[in-house]
């Protein structure tokens, strides 16, 4: 393991995700997240977008160069827009973009695609103030952004330029290899908390529902797609598979793989240069792919 994140163990750990509930682990994440303020250099401002609790964020030099939708990450069960900051917050400083980032509702009280009808209504509504140049998420989020992009298509609605996914969760029945190999240990995301909130997040589905699942669905005529993930992630299959994938669909994906980072390795800035590099990345890939016809 990078002796970078040798060092953020206790942070890590004190998120809570080893909680045998997803009640205890909701009460641990956000009392660790919200110490953790907004990186230096952006402007947040806590408003709704389509009834949903949401964030805008931008940088305070300069104005938004463009919009982005983004869906935090929590394994469809955890999280929210008031303590997650980092990745929406990097990505504003990165792309001069204003990021958008909205709460959607989660499992068990609401599993999917319950996420992926509020990520489309959120989408609907900044269409209205405008280009969306791209849809981002990470981890959960990451999947959400895919799916989305597959309901809007279907929808007949105009898609972004990009989807950006940082370390997505494709595959809730877990059948790549490490998720099988129980010698393999995460430094992020303990194997009992991905089982307990995927069998959360599917409530009465199967985890081969395409509507619930990128790794079934239809993903032909998606966007432009760039997928970073980290080398030493229990997800690393799950991103490969995604941009294996898009490619045999038809559609231009770019998938970097990080040695040595771990499970959404953006969101921290002291694993530094390799946080910043793939922030940059994407932001020269969104700078690339506007929305069409724009």
């Amino acid at each position: 393991m990078d002796p970078r994140v040798v060092e953020l163990a206790p942070i890590i750990e004190s998120f809570g995700l080893g909680a045998p509930t997803i009640a205890e682990v909701r009460e641990r994440f956000h009392a660790t997240a919200s110490q953790i303020p907004a990186p230096e250099g952006v402007e947040v401002e806590h408003t709704t977008v389509a009834g949903l609790a949401a964030t805008r964020i931008r940088r305070g030099d300069r104005p938004p160069a463009g919009r982005v939708l983004h869906l935090h990450g929590g394994a469809f069960v955890i999280g929210s827009v008031e303590v997650q900051l980092g990745v929406p917050a990097r990505l504003a400083l990165a792309t001069g973009h204003e990021v958008v980032s909205v709460d959607y509702r989660v499992a068990p009280e609401a599993p999917l695609p319950a996420a992926t009808d509020d990520a489309v209504a959120a989408y609907r509504t900044l269409l209205d103030e405008g280009p969306v140049d791209a849809v981002s998420g990470d981890s959960a989020g990451g999947a959400l952004a895919v799916l989305a992009a597959v309901a809007l298509r279907d929808a007949g609605v105009p898609l972004p330029g990009a989807l950006l996914a940082f370390s997505p969760w494709t595959d809730l029945a877990g059948t790549y290899a490490r998720p099988q190999t129980p010698s393999f240990e995460d430094a992020v995301l303990p194997r009992g908390f991905l089982a307990m909130a995927a069998e959360a997040a599917l409530g009465d589905r199967t985890a081969d529902d395409p509507q619930v699942t990128p790794t079934w669905a239809d993903l032909r005529g998606l966007p432009p797609t760039m997928v970073h993930v980290g080398g030493d992630e229990m997800l690393l299959g799950d991103s490969v598979a995604l941009a294996e994938d898009l490619a045999s669909s038809g559609v231009e994906v770019a998938l970097r793989s990080w040695p040595g980072m771990i499970h959404v390795f953006v969101a921290y800035p002291s694993l530094a240069p390799e946080s910043d590099a793939a922030l940059a990345e994407a932001a020269t890939f969104l700078a690339a792919h506007p929305p069409p016809g724009t």
